[in-house]
């Protein structure tokens, strides 16, 4: 086969060649009839094609049986057409028309087919992702033991599984009247996937809970390490983002406060349930109730709202703001914030 490499890519695709490159058995029979062709194009009876598969492809060893059964795949998927439908007077013609029809039939199959699998999967998806491995451990230790035991508490490896938990945990469980806290020490394993990160913030904010977001000012002071993973029209965009959530009275605010950085980074909902770093590299991290630690989410939650109260608004920052607190408003994260606020404030002037 001396196929240009899109050429296979695009039969493996309508599933003529194989994952290998090597062409399959219909392939096969229909290249045989088209190097028989002639001008003008002529039909072949079976025993022709037959006798022409064996010198063209030695190697195959096909039975009869399977080439009148993939001469019988090729007339459905007209890529082949029948000269008489009379047995023993069958004769069959394959040529560029043939071939085009064909391959415009299994392409228009195929996709019908891809369009039912992405609608299947997209379905399955929504299961998936709807599925509270929390709810679902409890109802199944109900069905097994007779009692009903919650999860307390659980080890976390890599940021990864940090999201995946404090989604199912927190953000996604957060409703009207809860309030979710989230202290930033470090940046660290945030930069990454920090667009992401901060969207489910929002959504957790329009849904109606309080959200309480906390940064130290040395994060401030590390912001041009920002500048590869958070784009400046991204800032802008998510500060708007904010603005326009905090327009419709949502309750969510970042501050800039002196958090104690030798408490946790955490991000915790009510003082239900907490999740907070251990250590930064590896990132390890841990997810704990109430009921596993009562006295470490009540320290961490009122340490926290102390300093909140005494804390700078990111919305209220001002340049003078940031110099007090040694602060350069020149850096990646701190000039768009401003850029941004500056910006607003003209256009209500207007």
């Amino acid at each position: 086969m001396k196929y240009e490499n899109d050429v296979i890519k695009a039969l493996q695709t309508l599933q003529l060649v194989t994952e290998e490159g090597k062409e399959s058995r219909d392939m096969l029979i229909l290249e045989t009839i088209l190097r028989m062709q002639k001008e003008p194009p002529v039909h072949f009876s079976f025993s022709e094609i037959f006798s022409a598969l064996k010198v063209h492809h030695p190697s195959a060893k096909l039975k009869k049986p399977a080439v009148h059964k993939s001469l019988q795949w090729l007339l459905e998927n007209q890529l082949v057409r029948l000269e008489s439908s009379i047995k023993y007077r069958k004769k069959y013609l394959a040529d560029a028309n043939t071939l085009m029809a064909g391959l415009e039939n299994l392409k228009m199959r195929l996709s019908k087919e891809l369009q039912t699998k992405k609608r299947q999967t997209e379905k399955a998806l929504k299961l998936v992702e709807s599925c509270n491995c929390s709810e679902l451990s409890q109802r199944i230790m109900t069905a097994i033991t007779g009692r009903r035991a919650s999860p307390n508490s659980r080890f976390m490896r890599g940021m990864e599984e940090f999201e995946r938990v404090t989604d199912s945990t927190i953000y996604d469980r957060a409703t009207e009247g809860d309030v979710i806290r989230n202290s930033l020490l470090w940046i660290g394993p945030f930069t990454e996937g920090a667009t992401e990160r901060f969207g489910r913030v929002v959504e957790a904010a329009k849904k109606g809970a309080e959200v309480r977001y906390a940064s130290h000012p040395d994060l401030l002071l590390q912001s041009d390490k920002l500048k590869k993973d958070v784009s400046s029209d991204w800032i802008q965009h998510t500060l708007a983002d904010f603005i326009a959530v905090r327009a419709e009275g949502k309750l969510i605010d970042l501050r800039i406060i002196d958090v104690d950085k030798k408490g946790y980074q955490f991000a915790a909902l009510n003082n239900e349930v907490m999740a907070f770093f251990i250590s930064e590299d590896p990132i390890t991290a841990a997810w704990v109730t109430r009921e596993f630690n009562p006295d470490l989410i009540d320290n961490a939650i009122a340490d926290f709202d102390k300093r909140w109260e005494q804390g700078i608004s990111i919305f209220e920052i001002t340049e003078e703001k940031l110099r007090s607190m040694r602060i350069n408003p020149k850096g990646h994260l701190q000039a768009v914030v401003l850029k941004g606020l500056k910006k607003r404030k003209s256009g209500e002037g207007e």
